[in-house]
């Protein structure tokens, strides 16, 4: 099998499982639990090695991994949802795709909540008086209600890059920079 049919593979697995978790929850702000639990257990693999070690090589066996997960339970907060997918994904041997699943999971209750997700790159942190209005300036643009999810890049220099979907609004120092040099190689 070619690279890019192993990731497709992945890509169908994750999104099975995440389907099924947004099914079994009964209303949006489960599933908004749900993935903020997904979220939490997708940061503490990526901060551990050794956990990752653990939790996604199937030599060590079954019910260590499984105390494992249940010892994370508490620490991340995991609900009974999260939970039962943790222990069904060790029973599977896919806690692997905990990363992919918690993506899938995402954007799919971002789609059920008719919600959008919003990239935006600054310079400098945004200050916290300036989220909100973008979010409602994306929303407008977007007809959809928008979550923004900050970034910073110090090569933009300075303005905001945001970017929902296939969407790009580029308002950065850089990007008129470059705008500029471009319009002066014309002369």
């Amino acid at each position: 099998m070619r690279g890019d049919g192993r990731a497709h593979v992945n890509a169908s697995i994750a999104r099975r499982y995440a389907r099924a978790l947004l099914e079994a929850c009964p209303d949006a702000a489960a599933a908004d639990q749900a993935a903020a639990e997904l979220a939490r257990l997708r940061a503490a693999l990526d901060v551990s090695p050794a956990l990752r070690d653990v939790l996604f090589n199937p030599a060590f066996d079954r019910s260590r991994r499984q105390a494992v997960v249940a010892a994370l339970a508490g620490p991340l907060s995991l609900g009974p949802l999260v939970r039962s997918l943790a222990r069904l994904l060790v029973e599977r041997d896919r806690f692997d795709h905990v990363g992919a699943i918690a993506r899938a999971f995402e954007a799919l209750a971002d789609e059920r909540a008719g919600r959008a997700r919003a990239s935006v790159t600054s310079a400098a942190p945004l200050p916290p008086e300036l989220a909100p209005r973008l979010e409602r300036v994306l929303s407008t643009a977007v007809a959809r209600n928008v979550v923004v999810e900050a970034r910073v890049d110090p090569a933009l220099i300075g303005g905001v890059v945001a970017q929902v979907g296939s969407l790009l609004f580029d308002g950065s120092v850089k990007a008129r920079l470059e705008e500029l040099r471009r319009e002066l190689g014309r002369d």
